[in-house]
């Protein structure tokens, strides 16, 4: 149950508690309870990202089981696999007025699962709401509407929001709304539209804080406003949803109203520059206009009328705003963004809103094509700089009697997740105390979309953040698709911090991270730098962490030969391959993130390698980066990389109990055995045939008809090939002149 009863709280000092108790959602929420929903964030600007944290700290204090949806992904029988039912976020887009949120209500009615809209205005009729399990209204005025469920509380009032917000820099701000709900639209008086400058809740809550007495049409800057204390009037909006919340929920908030802005005598010019130094500092981030694009210097005047950027040829490439045309002129190499927004901050345009028309203006000419990433140095930073991705971590909680270590990741579109790791309650003391394993979790999604981190919550290992530069700088080399991204938040210095000479390594029960075991435990490496004591696997990798069937077959057969002596078997659980869709490149920061998480008490991680030295090629673990991975007191070793998986195939050969149980496949339907027939498991059993070990573990499957099978193709992946060219060297010093090795030496790399 929610905590507290159901009580609105009014003329509140503290900014440590929602502004309507959680209980008092009760007639909305209860719809979900034993239900496991998927929540679908919509479209919207920076107050909808309101109205989604208030709604997941619903979820969270009533313990709704939940996970976020991403609308692309709803058909994606993986992402949806747990989902029972679908709700949707609350607003003010039930109706005609915004066509995108109808849309994708559509796209959600196709999956079949019931669908449930949290607390909205309707903007008019269109929809026909009976198709919908539950709409709720969250003013009285939409409750005319045939259909709505009832009434419940805008989610935004939900929202607790534990933030001092300091003094206030002036008395009064107004601030009006541009779009088509505006009434004061060409109102002189107004410092700037609160969502043309903000797009996070951060910045939104900022914003406020700036006066004592914000004035407002945008309603959930006025819920901003009364989060953090201060004092909230708002305005009329073209249809009845700001009158609507006003008298339903906000008055007995203490928040006023004004029906027009006569009598206000305001002069937003001192609001304006003030705000413009702190508003220019939230795109900086985002693009990068260091340099001037050498391809796009010519500007000139067209009949007069018109201002074109042209190419070296003549060619138009763009017609920017005047905005767009004024910071674009400015840049000689040697300004910073922030530079460029103070210099065009005026009493016409503030520093927030030339920076947001910037960024408009270069997303939609690089949309459509018009900047190259060939030619245009700027256009490349744009393409890999849309914005930034806020991870804040979560206190740890119990989950079934098993301990959850979670964090949350948003960015300024509707991609919002929840990324999660779960362990034995009994690792508690190993676990570590900082950000790290997350920070490594998300990495390469941040830096295939360009997106900055910042990380709240937990700090983050100093040694750590440096090291991750010099992966990125790596990676970047090899695909400058991959963007070196900044990663901000608190610091953890631990330069001094020492650790036992105890390793903890991956195992999948597969060939690499048998031999990493067999290796480091059974025979004894030496010289030793470290005892190993650990192997963990991870459901959630090979095998999705929703398939609980597979994975109980796979572990019992890691179980049949391990632990061994000396060797913990240790489980974890994650989500984090649904953040990482380029598996291949990232699997080994996953990997690096799923050790350091239990590396209290340790000084070394392994990740067994999958290709020897003389193989190697840019893959997502690799002896060069998998090093950079790692933080001061626990280093991360990319394992047995003098040896190629032949090799490793002779030394399972003495351990028949680990051979007779080794998993190798990842055809789907076969992940926790193995099928005997694919291109991989072939390719296994002929090491095998080559070391003189027992290939029983393949099963039935691999026979002579399935060697032909595999082998009958002109090309094969590189890995694969990788393989085959050590067992024809091999084959053919031994003498093995069979039909497969005269097939191996005609493969070709796909």
């Amino acid at each position: 149950m929610p905590r507290g009863s159901p009580r609105r709280v009014a003329g509140r000092m503290s900014v440590a508690m929602p502004l309507v108790d959680h209980a008092a959602f009760g007639e909305v929420v209860e719809h979900f309870r034993g239900l496991r929903i998927g929540f679908l964030p919509l479209p919207g600007n920076v107050g909808d990202r309101l109205i989604d944290l208030g709604a997941r700290q619903l979820f969270d204090s009533w313990e709704i089981d939940y996970r976020q949806l991403d609308w692309r992904r709803l058909f994606d029988a993986r992402h949806m696999s747990r989902v029972e039912a679908i709700v949707v976020s609350g607003g003010g887009n039930l109706g005609p007025a915004y066509p995108e949120p109808v849309e994708l209500r559509e796209l959600a009615l196709e999956t079949g699962r019931p669908l449930y809209i949290l607390p909205q205005s309707i903007t008019g009729p269109g929809e026909d709401l009976s198709r919908y399990a539950g709409v709720w209204a969250r003013e009285r005025y939409s409750l005319q509407f045939a259909g709505v469920t009832g009434l419940g509380p805008d989610t935004a009032l939900a929202v607790d929001y534990p933030w001092d917000p300091g003094s206030p820099r002036f008395a009064l701000g107004v601030f009006l709304r541009t779009n088509q709900e505006g009434l004061f639209v060409d109102d002189a008086r107004s410092v700037v539209d609160p969502v043309r400058c903000c797009e996070t809740v951060d910045q939104y809550m900022g914003l406020a804080a700036t006066c004592a007495h914000v004035i407002t049409d945008r309603l959930h800057f006025a819920v901003a406003a009364l989060l953090i204390g201060r004092e909230a009037t708002l305005l009329p909006n073209s249809y009845h949803k700001n009158r609507g919340m006003y008298e339903s929920w906000l008055a007995e908030l203490g928040c006023g109203w004004r029906d027009d802005l006569h009598g206000i005598d305001f002069d937003p010019v001192p609001v304006r520059h003030a705000l413009g130094e702190q508003v220019a500092g939230y795109e900086s981030r985002r693009i990068d206009w260091s340099a001037r694009p050498a391809a796009m210097t010519g500007i000139r005047a067209a009949g007069g009328e018109a201002v074109v950027f042209q190419d070296a040829e003549g060619e138009i490439l763009a017609r920017p705003d005047d905005t767009s045309l004024r910071i674009w002129s400015l840049m000689d190499g040697q300004r910073s963004f922030r530079d460029l927004a103070r210099e065009i901050t005026d009493d016409r345009l503030p520093a927030g809103e030339a920076a947001a028309s910037v960024d408009r203006f270069a997303r939609e000419y690089w949309n459509k094509g018009l900047l190259t990433p060939y030619d245009n140095p700027v256009a490349r930073s744009v393409r890999r700089r849309p914005g930034m991705r806020v991870l804040t971590i979560q206190s740890p909680r119990e989950v079934g009697g098993r301990l959850r270590l979670c964090a949350t990741l948003a960015t300024d579109v509707v991609d919002v997740g929840e990324l999660w790791f779960e362990v034995d309650g009994r690792l508690r003391d190993r676990l570590v105390g900082t950000a790290d394993p997350f920070v490594l979790a998300c990495l390469y999604g941040c830096m295939a979309s360009g997106d900055d981190l910042w990380v709240r919550g937990a700090p983050v290992s100093a040694s750590l953040l440096y090291n991750l530069r010099e992966y990125q700088r790596a990676w970047h080399c090899w695909n400058s698709d991959l963007a070196v991204i900044s990663i901000v938040g608190e610091t953890l210095d631990d330069s001094a911090d020492s650790q036992e000479q105890r390793a903890i390594s991956c195992f999948s029960g597969g060939l690499d991270s048998c031999e990493t075991v067999y290796r480091h435990a059974i025979i004894g490496e030496e010289p030793a730098r470290f005892r190993m004591d650990t192997a963990l696997v991870v459901r959630g990798f090979d095998i999705p962490w929703e398939d609980r069937a597979t994975w109980r077959v796979a572990l019992e057969r890691i179980r049949r030969f391990m632990p061994i002596e000396g060797v913990a078997l240790e489980e974890m659980t994650t989500n984090l391959r649904d953040f990482n869709r380029q598996w291949p490149e990232a699997h080994g920061l996953a990997a690096a993130a799923c050790l350091t998480l239990l590396s209290r008490g340790c000084s070394h991680g392994l990740i067994p390698s999958t290709f020897a030295y003389n193989a190697m090629m840019p893959w997502g673990s690799n002896p060069l980066t998998d090093s950079w991975m790692g933080r001061d007191g626990f280093t991360i070793v990319h394992d047995g990389a003098h040896l190629n998986r032949l090799d490793k195939m002779r030394h399972l050969a003495s351990w028949p109990e680990a051979l007779t149980n080794l998993r190798v496949c990842w055809q789907e339907g076969h992940r926790a055995t193995n099928c005997g027939t694919c291109v991989k498991c072939v390719m296994t059993g002929l090491m095998a045939r080559v070391a003189g070990a027992d290939a029983s573990f393949l099963g039935p499957g691999f026979t002579d008809e399935a060697i032909d099978d595999a082998l009958a193709a002109d090309s094969i992946n590189r890995a694969d090939w990788m393989d085959a060219r050590v067992l024809f060297r091999e084959a053919s010093r031994l003498g093995i002149y069979a039909p497969w090795v005269a097939r191996l030496a005609a493969l070709r790399p796909a």
